[in-house]
């Protein structure tokens, strides 16, 4: 929110889509991922816009607590997170019970069909 809303006036709905829906589409979980849509699955952020805070450590709710944005004032505070329609972050804390799920991506269909081709040493005829 900091670098694409707040300096570079980015549309929310711009953000959206190059955050979750084009992600979505580029990995094949579309229509199940990426947008909020009748069918879809319903996963969001809600987001506090005017909240400003510096980001510490502690913030943090992954494995190992080093990012490049430590110590910088952030613009944006989630407040919700809904996966599948389910609350599982609310307020600064976790809720809920893991409830992610794995999704495997479909391989991607080939655009071309490969060629065999003879090499130099194959076709050259010595004497």
């Amino acid at each position: 929110m900091t670098e694409g809303h707040d300096k570079r006036h980015l549309p929310l709905s711009m953000i959206a889509s190059l955050t979750a829906e084009n992600i979505a589409r580029r990995f094949g979980l579309s229509p199940a991922k990426g947008r909020l849509a009748p069918g879809a699955d319903a996963d969001m952020v809600l987001v506090d816009l005017q909240d400003r805070r510096q980001l510490q450590a502690d913030d943090l709710f992954y494995r190992h607590t080093h990012s490049p944005y430590v110590g910088m004032t952030l613009r944006g505070r989630i407040v919700r997170t809904l996966v599948r329609s389910q609350t599982v972050f609310l307020e600064g804390k976790i809720v809920s019970a893991p409830i992610g799920r794995f999704l495997k991506p479909p391989l991607p269909q080939s655009q071309y069909t490969p060629t065999m081709t003879a090499t130099a040493s194959s076709t050259n005829k010595t004497s």
